[in-house]
C-alpha cells in the first residue's frame, strides 16, 4: 500500500486562512487541537490552532507566539467560528475537556453533542493489551508504530520553563499539524466501532459533567490549612522534645540530633542506645526505615515516637504546602479527573488526589513516664461549602460486594441487602448457620474479611497472613464460604475460564478490559491474572454504575434546582460530594439525588446510598429525615468555628487526651506501601477506604513518601489483601 501523502500547511495570511476555512466548510468531520502556554485555561493563553479534515492533511494557525508574523486571535476566531460551531459536523478532539476550555478565548463554543473524544474512543475500544495509557502520542506509537515528537524535544537541552509560545512557528507547525492529523486518524479507526456501544455513550455523556465538576471546584479554608500545619509542627516539636528526654534518661546526657537525618538517627538508636538491629540496608548498615522502626516500636517507645514525628512532618507539609498550592484565586481547589485513569473504568483524581485526603490523622505519643496521649487532625475539615450552603455526601453502600453477588445471582445476599440488613453480618449468618441477630461483631468482621478477600482474589494463604490462623483452618473457612454461597464460587470459576481464552474480561454493561498479566509469560504472572480478572469485572461494573450515577444526578440537579444552588464539588470511587444552598432542605434534595445516582439494573437490587451532611467535609454527620436542619446547621457552624479557633490557638483538646494503656487494645502503627503503578495506588486507596482506622498508610515511590490515610488493618493484613492482585508489592 502506498504511503499516504502528508500535506501540512502553515497559515499566516488572511488569504491562507480563507483557503483553510473553505476546506472546513465542506468537511463533515474536523479534528481540532490547540497549543497553549500551559494547562490552566483561567491564566494560560492559546498559542495556535491545528485542524485536520482527512488523513495526512492539516493546518496550523499561530496566534500567540512571541516571535514571528501571525494573524490576530480575534480574526482567526471569527473565521473558524462558523465551521466549528456548525452542528451538522462532527468535531474531533483528543481530551476535549482541555480544548473546549481554551476555545472560548477564540470566541468559539462548540456544542458538546457534536464532539467526539479520541482519548475516550481508544479507551472504550480497548483494542490491544499494549495500550494502557491514552495520551495521543502513546496511542500513535502503539497503533501506528510512529513516534511523534515529544513536547520537550521542541526546546533546547537544559530548558527549565517550557512555554511553546517561545518556540519558532515553523518548528511548532509540523508538531501541531501532526497532532491534529493523528487525532483524525484515531477517530477514523474507532468511531464506527464504538459509537453504538453503551459504554462509549456513557463516557461521552460524562466528560462534560466531569469538566463541570472540575470547573466548579471545592472551596477550601486556607486559614484552617495554615493553622493545622502550624499546629502539627508545634506538636511535632513537643514530640521531638519527648524523644530527646528519652535519650537523656537512657544515657544520662542530653544530646541534640536531627531526626530527619537517617545517619544521626542510626547513630543515636543503635550505637548510643544499643537497640537491636532488626533490618539492614542494602549496604549492610542498620536501617532506620519505617519497617525497621516499626519492628522495634512495640518494645521501644522511642521508635514509635520517631515514626509519629516523621508522619507529623509529612502531614504538615501536605496541608501547609502541597494542598495549599492547589488553592486557586477563587479560593477553591480544582482537582482533575481522568475518565481513562484505570483499565476498570474508574476515574483517577490528581492535583490533588481527592481520594487520598484522609478523614482522620491520629498519632499516639508515649511520654517519658510511659503514659500516652493522642494528637488528632481532620484534613478533610479544610474543605467547606460556599457561604450560605451546606455539604452533602452520598456514598454507595457495599457496592462492589453487591456487584459480585448480583453477577453470581446469590439471592440470599441480595435479599438481605434489599431489606436493609448489613451484608457482612448477613454473610456470617448464612455461612455460620445462625440467626442474623446473634452474629457477633467478631464474626461480622471475619465475614467482611472473607467478602473482600474473594473480590481481591485471595486464597487460604492470603487469609492466613491477615488472620493469624493456619492455612488449613483458612482453607476450611473458604470451603465453607463457597459451600454456603455456591453460585458465587461458580461465577468466579466461569469468569476465570473465559478470561483464560480471551485474556480479557467484560463488565455487566459491556466495558472490555485486558488482563495484561496473561501476556507476561511467567507462571507467577499467569497466577496473578487468575486473581485479577474477577476483581476487574466487579470493580469495573461498580465504576460503570458510579459513572451512570454522576451523569444522572448532575443532569437532574441542573434541571431541578440549577447549578448555582446544587452543585457537585468532588467525587471519589464510590461517593459524590455536593454543596447545596441552605434554602433547600436536605429532606428535599437527598431522596431525589439518591434516586438519580442509583439506576435500576436488571437482576440487581437498587444500590443503597448512605447520606451525610455538614458544614465541612471532615465533620459530616449522618443524614436524618426527622432533623430540623435549620437549627442543626447553626450547631454545626459553631462546632466548625470552635475547631478553627482551637487549631489557631494550638490547644485542640485531643492534644491532652490521655490514652490509658488498657484502652489501647491494638498498637497504632505506621506502614509504608511501595508502589510502582497507578493500579497499585488505586488498590491501596480502596482498601484504606474499606477499612478505615488509625494506622497511618504511606505510599512510597521514587524515594518519596506520601501519607494517604489511615486504616484499621496492620501491615500483614494490608500485605495479605494486596498480594493476590499485586504479588510484587511490599508493605512494611
Amino acid at each position: 500500500m502506498a504511503k499516504a501523502t502528508i500535506e501540512y500547511y502553515l497559515v499566516l495570511t488572511e488569504h491562507e486562512l480563507a483557503q483553510c476555512v473553505s476546506y472546513l466548510e465542506t468537511a463533515s468531520v474536523i479534528a481540532v487541537d490547540l497549543e497553549t502556554t500551559g494547562l490552566d485555561a483561567t491564566v494560560d493563553k492559546v498559542v495556535g490552532v491545528s485542524l485536520s479534515t482527512k488523513e495526512g492533511l492539516a493546518w496550523y494557525i499561530p496566534v500567540g507566539h512571541t516571535i514571528g508574523e501571525q494573524l490576530p486571535i480575534d480574526v482567526v476566531g471569527a473565521a473558524l467560528k462558523a465551521p466549528l460551531e456548525n452542528t451538522s459536523k462532527r468535531i474531533i478532539m483528543h481530551n476535549a475537556k482541555f480544548d473546549t476550555r481554551f476555545l472560548s478565548q477564540l470566541g468559539i463554543t462548540i456544542s458538546y453533542s457534536v464532539i467526539d473524544d479520541t482519548l475516550l474512543e481508544a479507551f472504550v475500544a480497548a483494542e490491544t493489551h499494549r495500550l494502557q495509557r491514552y495520551g495521543l502520542k502513546g496511542i500513535t506509537e502503539v497503533l501506528y508504530n510512529h513516534k511523534q515528537t515529544d513536547f520537550k524535544e521542541l526546546f533546547p537541552r537544559g530548558t527549565k520553563v517550557f512555554n511553546i509560545a517561545t518556540v519558532s512557528i515553523d518548528v511548532v507547525a509540523s508538531y501541531a499539524c501532526e497532532d491534529a492529523d493523528y487525532t483524525f486518524r484515531v477517530d477514523s479507526r474507532y468511531y464506527n466501532t464504538v459509537q453504538g456501544s453503551f459504554i462509549y455513550k456513557l463516557e461521552r455523556a460524562l466528560w462534560p459533567c466531569t469538566q463541570l465538576i472540575e470547573d466548579t471546584g471545592f472551596p477550601a479554608s486556607v486559614e484552617l490549612m495554615e493553622a493545622s500545619a502550624v499546629y502539627i509542627l508545634d506538636q511535632a516539636e513537643v514530640v521531638k522534645g519527648i524523644i530527646l528526654d528519652m535519650v537523656e534518661k537512657a544515657i544520662g546526657v542530653r544530646i541534640e540530633f536531627d531526626l530527619s537525618k537517617p545517619v544521626q538517627v542510626r547513630e543515636m538508636l543503635y550505637t548510643r542506645l544499643g537497640l537491636p538491629i532488626k533490618v539492614k540496608t542494602k549496604g549492610g548498615s542498620a536501617a532506620t526505615s519505617e519497617e525497621a522502626l516499626e519492628k522495634l516500636s512495640g518494645q521501644y517507645p522511642i521508635c514509635s515516637n520517631v515514626l509519629a514525628y516523621r508522619s507529623m512532618l509529612s502531614t504538615a507539609g501536605s496541608m501547609g504546602t502541597q494542598l495549599l498550592n492547589f488553592v486557586g484565586e477563587d479560593g477553591r481547589i480544582h482537582t482533575q479527573y481522568n475518565q481513562a485513569g484505570a483499565p476498570s473504568g474508574r476515574h483517577a483524581s490528581s492535583k490533588p488526589n481527592m481520594q487520598n485526603i484522609s478523614k482522620l490523622h491520629e498519632w499516639v505519643i508515649t511520654r517519658l513516664d510511659g503514659t500516652k496521649y493522642k494528637i488528632t487532625i481532620k484534613p478533610r475539615a479544610v474543605f467547606i461549602p460556599p457561604e450560605g450552603h451546606y455539604l452533602l455526601e452520598l456514598d454507595y453502600k457495599a457496592i462492589e460486594f453487591i456487584v459480585m453477588a448480583a453477577e453470581a445471582g446469590e439471592d440470599s445476599i441480595l435479599q438481605a441487602y434489599a431489606d436493609g440488613r448489613d451484608v457482612h453480618r448477613a454473610t456470617a449468618s448464612i455461612i455460620l448457620k445462625k440467626p442474623y441477630e446473634k452474629v457477633t461483631s467478631e464474626e461480622r468482621r471475619k465475614a467482611k474479611t472473607w467478602n473482600y478477600l474473594i473480590i481481591y482474589g485471595g486464597g487460604a494463604y492470603t487469609l492466613s497472613l491477615s488472620s493469624g490462623r493456619t492455612e488449613e483452618q483458612c482453607e476450611k473457612e473458604i470451603r465453607e464460604f463457597f459451600r454456603a454461597l455456591a453460585r458465587m464460587a461458580a461465577y468466579i470459576q466461569k469468569t476465570k475460564d473465559k478470561a483464560r481464552v480471551t485474556h480479557r474480561v467484560c463488565t455487566h454493561f459491556g466495558r472490555w478490559q485486558w488482563v495484561p498479566e496473561y501476556f507476561e509469560g511467567s507462571r507467577k504472572s499467569y497466577s496473578k491474572a487468575e486473581r485479577v480478572c474477577v476483581n476487574g469485572v466487579v470493580q469495573g461494573t461498580a465504576a460503570d454504575i458510579h459513572k451512570m450515577g454522576l451523569v444522572r444526578a448532575i443532569k437532574m440537579a441542573i434541571k431541578t434546582w440549577g447549578w448555582n444552588k446544587v452543585a457537585m464539588c468532588a467525587h471519589t470511587h464510590d461517593s459524590q460530594t455536593w454543596y447545596i444552598h441552605r434554602s433547600i432542605k436536605p429532606q428535599d434534595v437527598v431522596p431525589k439525588l439518591i434516586e438519580a445516582m442509583s439506576p435500576v439494573i436488571a437482576n440487581y437490587p437498587r444500590i443503597l446510598v448512605d447520606a451525610e451532611v455538614g458544614v465541612s467535609w471532615g465533620t459530616l454527620v449522618g443524614y436524618d429525615e426527622n432533623v430540623d436542619y435549620s437549627k442543626k446547621f447553626i450547631e454545626l457552624d459553631t462546632g466548625w468555628q470552635s475547631m478553627l479557633d482551637s487549631t489557631r490557638k494550638g490547644n485542640l483538646i485531643q492534644e491532652h487526651e490521655v490514652v490509658e494503656d488498657e484502652v489501647i487494645i491494638d498498637k497504632v502503627v505506621v506502614m509504608s506501601v511501595a508502589v510502582t503503578t497507578r493500579e497499585e495506588v488505586g488498590s491501596v486507596v480502596e482498601i484504606v477506604k474499606q477499612w478505615p482506622g488509625v494506622n497511618s498508610v504511606h505510599l512510597s515511590a521514587g524515594g518519596k513518601s506520601k501519607l494517604i490515610g489511615a486504616t484499621s488493618l496492620y501491615a500483614k493484613d494490608m500485605q495479605a489483601f494486596l498480594e493476590p492482585i499485586h504479588p510484587n508489592i511490599r508493605v512494611v
